[in-house]
């Protein structure tokens, strides 16, 4: 109870300021892609997207851009009202004509009982057990269980339901409150409420809204203003005003810090620190109906309007001041701080005294200008000297206001120009001026007479953009021709080194230890040691946003703050100056004004920053700088193949939401891919990075870019998983990249098989190649043989022709003569009559060893037919006049004209009438018996007795000269002979062998 009544003290008084400073608002509307203006809920999904419900349709938000959905694509109605998601991702949404569901592909559509026309679904919750729980403004409560079946909890005949004004659950248990003052709990076993008694403060008051905190304490807004909970003991916290039947709390809300949060039909309000305070149109936001106050997994606050779109809250880090506020110009150049107030120079406004307001007293700016005796609107910087007196620097002039009236001083009265670009105060009681042709002293007690000093150099030596009083009260001077020090008597170059002495300067900062931070033009930052002589300079290449520095000042925590025409970098370094990050600060942080200005920069005693840009006077609250820790919800949207969206159909995974084709295989030509990423962070879209690789291909992760898109071409085939991870605006970068396998499958000229088939085939077609060679080889060969052969058997022919003639002859005729001789000498000596029945006989035997060598040598003998033919007659004329039957059997199946290899029939005849000759002389038989048996290519010849046998003879070597070289002819035409003979059985020679085929 105590505590309820702190808050009610301490929240009781709200605040209406008529000026206020502007706080950091991003609006989005139809033109940047809304579908709607009138935003009456925003839900948050598990990818980091905002959807809205409008009376357009559906958008979707992820940051930078929108997508919409309507009746087109399968939406119930375009008048949208409430949304809520299931365990399942599946987005329920209530509309005029019922409830649609979405499950990331289709729409699926439930028929509400008693909807009549210009009734709508208002409230929708989905439980624990994916039950969707809504009323409409038709009255009742209503339930949809997870088979799709509609059912009415409550009927709208019952006085304290006609009409649902919330529905809320704090994971437990869901509450219902209605228009009419009721506070439900729901039985869920039962599904039928229960109703809680409410205080009777809350008698017959409208309910308009209920919020579940972080702490699972209840939230009223009601029209007797905001009531609060805990264990459902309700006490009032605060009052807007008096009961007005146009004022209704629609939402609420909280920042992570406890700060509440109200949608209302006049805007919103906030309550923090005790403070309860309105912020309208001229902070950023609007004064319109405020339906819906959400905050994202990033604690960033989204406010959904009629009829303004979305407003995003940028945070408390930069406050401004500007036109909204009471200030005829944007263009701030200098900010400075005087007893009571502060002082803004504008360019082209004159200058503006602002006084801060305070709790129920709004802030005060008026304006001095040329109207009132500046002695020009153009000013460069105004300070307030200890006696009050507010000095003004002019583009031409200088002014001095006492608070009634301006003086101003020219160059006739002193000073070196009228173009003053800086003003400081010196810790002597001087106001030092820096004009465009060195700088000039003002001693307020000597009749306020200047002094002027100029560097004896060039004219860009004495433009004088900045001053800055250091350690020792001397003064340094930056300028377009370096930085330069006035020791009070003359004007000299501050560094050493020629390399510094001539850079343009445009602004100084003198850090507590002594050390200086130089701002240059446009070559980034100067920093140098006094002490150590040490120089470092950083510039974009280290990763300032520009090198172009307008002003420079250190925060309560180190870092370097640097305005640029890019936006204000925060910098921090490490213990020996090395860059750890830079920040960038901008529009969507909240620092609209972006381009800073020369020297409009001012430290506050707090540590607070203001920036004056050309767009107002921000104030910046650096210990407000909260790192957002949270990474980016990052995932794969699209596969593309040669640039075009493909409708992969039934190739999606089953993952809802996902158009991501699973197990990915593609052919060979299908290698031209894109892929589509995002990394969701709310806080800042702009600022997500990425850095992606495609593993098998890249080498290491490709560099970090802001693209959305990955595009490879001309991949071979192989296995790849391409990988991608994304960073926030602090650069906290995901700890796990999201990963997608695929396949491109190769072409069949290059699968295993396809490699096993062709090396078969080109070991085919080798070997058939070299058959071919080989073939093609033997034919030469055999051409050459045949040639050969031919001529062999033309010389064969004709030598036996020539032998026959000359050599048959002569002896044929030797015979005769022999013969006659013997007649002649019938009577004559017997020895010359045995001698010549001895050359007869000798004669005979030449001439029948040379018929049978003339019949070798003739190419007819190489045929089988003929060498049986030959031996037959051999052995026919062999046993003509003996008493030895002689038999001869052949089989007539072979070729007659097979043909046998050159010399083979000398060698059979040969071994054969050694055979038969022995049967003659040695076998002492009756009967000899040739048999000749050839098929195909196999041959037997044998010769078979009845005679006594060869003395026991059975295939034993050596038994005569004969014998032998029988066995000897039978190797030479690689055939076997047997010679089997025992004593009373006779003899049987065999010759085995095979005809070689194909024999010329």
């Amino acid at each position: 109870m105590r505590k309820t009544l702190l808050i009610s003290l301490l929240l009781g008084l709200c605040y209406f300021p008529g000026n206020t400073q502007s706080r950091g608002f991003l609006s989005y509307s139809v033109a940047d892609g809304l579908a709607q203006s009138n935003v009456m809920d925003i839900k948050e999904d598990r990818r980091g997207n905002l959807w809205m419900a409008t009376f357009g349709g559906l958008s979707r938000f992820n940051g930078i851009s929108f997508e919409n959905y309507d009746k087109q694509d399968g939406l119930a109605s375009n008048r949208t009202f409430c949304l809520s998601f299931d365990s399942k991702d599946a987005l329920w949404i209530g509309t005029s004509l019922g409830i649609s569901s979405f499950d990331g592909r289709d729409f699926t559509n439930y028929t509400v009982p008693h909807l009549a026309a210009n009734q709508w679904v208002n409230h929708l919750l989905v439980d624990k057990e994916d039950h969707i729980w809504f009323g409409t403004t038709a009255g009742g409560l209503y339930q949809i269980n997870t088979a799709g079946e509609v059912t009415q909890i409550l009927d709208a005949s019952a006085e304290k339901i006609a009409l649902v004004s919330g529905i809320s659950s704090n994971g437990n248990d869901i509450y219902v409150t209605t228009y009419h003052g009721g506070l439900y709990r729901v039985n869920d076993k039962e599904s039928t409420l229960e109703q809680v008694s409410l205080p009777p403060v809350l008698n017959n008051v409208e309910i308009s809204s209920l919020y579940t905190d972080t702490k699972n304490n209840l939230w009223l807004g009601t029209s007797k203003g905001l009531f609060y909970s805990e264990g459902l003991n309700f006490e009032w916290v605060h009052s807007f005003h008096e009961e007005s039947v146009d004022f209704a709390i629609y939402s609420i809300n909280e920042e992570y810090d406890g700060t509440i949060w109200l949608g209302t039909t006049h805007g919103a309000y906030k309550f923090k620190k005790g403070l309860c305070t309105s912020v309208k149109a001229t902070e950023g936001l609007t004064d319109n109906i405020v339906y819906k106050i959400h905050r994202d997994r990033e604690g960033t606050l989204w406010y959904g309007t009629f009829g303004g779109g979305v407003y995003k809250s940028l945070g408390d880090l930069f406050t401004y001041i500007g036109k909204n506020n009471g200030m005829n110009f944007d263009y701030v150049s200098s900010i400075s701080k005087g007893k009571n107030n502060y002082w803004f120079g504008s360019y082209g406004g004159g200058v503006y005294r602002y006084v801060p307001g305070t709790a129920g007293n709004p802030y005060i700016i008026d304006n001095l200008s040329s109207e009132d005796g500046l002695s020009n609107n153009f000013v460069f910087a105004a300070e307030e000297d200890d006696q009050g007196n507010l000095w003004v620097a002019t583009a031409w002039g200088l002014s001095v206001y006492d608070g009634k009236r301006f003086k101003n001083f020219y160059k006739e009265n002193g000073l070196p120009s009228n173009q003053i670009y800086t003003l400081i105060k010196g810790s002597n009681g001087s106001i030092y001026c820096g004009t465009s042709q060195g700088i000039a002293e003002l001693n307020l007690d000597n009749n306020r007479t200047f002094k002027s000093y100029e560097y004896p150099g060039a004219e860009q030596h004495n433009r004088v953009r900045s001053l800055e009083e250091i350690h020792g009260g001397n003064i340094l001077m930056g300028t377009q021709g370096g930085l330069k020090i006035f020791n009070g008597k003359e004007v000299l170059d501050y560094f050493e080194a020629d390399s510094l002495k001539h850079i343009a300067i445009s602004s100084i900062y003198q850090h507590d230890d002594g050390t200086l931070w130089v701002g240059l033009v446009d070559e980034g930052i100067l920093y140098y040691n006094p002490s150590s002589k040490k120089v470092l300079r950083f510039t974009e290449a280290s990763g300032l946003s520009s090198n172009i520095v307008y002003s420079l000042a250190m925060d309560k925590q180190g870092s370097l703050w640097v305005g640029t025409p890019r936006g204000l970098d925060k910098v921090s370094f490490d213990n020996n100056l090395n860059i750890e990050s830079v920040r960038n600060f901008a529009a969507n942080e909240g620092f609209f004004g972006i381009e800073t200005n020369t020297n409009a920069l001012m430290m506050e005693t707090d540590g607070s920053i203001w920036f004056g840009t050309v767009a107002g006077a921000y104030i910046c609250h650096p210990e407000k700088d909260v790192i957002n820790p949270l990474e980016p919800i990052t995932f794969l949207t699209g596969v593309r193949l040669f640039s075009k969206k493909v409708d992969w159909k039934n190739q999606h995974d089953k993952q809802s939401w996902s158009h991501i084709p699973e197990d990915l295989s593609l052919n060979y030509d299908q290698n031209h891919l894109t892929f589509e990423y995002s990394g969701n962070s709310l806080k800042n879209a702009e600022k997500v990075r990425y850095q992606y690789m495609l593993e098998n291909f890249d080498r290491g992760w490709q560099p970090i870019t802001k693209r959305k898109e990955a595009v490879y071409t001309n991949l071979p085939p192989g296995a790849y998983t391409f990988k991608i991870k994304a960073s926030n605006n602090d650069g906290i970068w995901n700890d796990i990249p999201i990963t997608y396998s695929f396949e491109i499958k190769p072409p069949f000229w290059r699968t295993w098989w396809f490699f096993t088939l062709a090396f078969v085939a080109i070991g085919v077609v080798g070997r058939l190649y070299y058959n071919f060679r080989v073939q093609k080889k033997l034919r030469s060969l055999l051409q050459v043989e045949t040639i050969k052969h031919e001529e062999t058997v033309k010389v064969r022919k004709r030598v036996a022709e020539d032998f026959h003639d000359q050599v048959g002859n002569q002896l044929a005729s030797i015979t005769v003569l022999v013969q006659l001789i013997q007649a002649k000498l019938s009577n004559g000596n017997k020895e010359v009559d045995e001698l010549l029945q001895k050359l007869g006989q000798f004669t005979k035997t030449l001439f029948t060893g040379t018929r049978d060598f003339i019949w070798s040598i003739d190419p007819k003998s190489d045929n089988v037919n003929e060498m049986l033919i030959y031996i037959r007659d051999f052995g026919e004329e062999l046993f003509e006049f003996s008493e030895i039957n002689f038999y001869v059997d052949t089989n007539d199946t072979f070729d007659a004209k097979m043909r046998l290899p050159v010399g083979w029939s000398r060698h059979v005849v040969f071994i054969f009438k050694e055979a038969l000759t022995n049967s003659l002389k040695h076998a002492n038989c009756q009967n000899v018996y040739l048999n000749f048996n050839v098929k195909e290519h196999n041959f037997v010849f044998e010769l078979k007795d009845d005679g006594k046998g060869l003395n026991g003879y059975q295939e034993i070597d050596g038994q005569g000269m004969g014998l032998r070289n029988m066995k000897e002819r039978a190797k030479k035409i690689r055939s076997h002979i047997s010679i089997v003979s025992q004593n009373g059985d006779g003899t049987v020679v065999t010759l085995e062998g095979k005809i070689p085929p194909n024999t010329g």
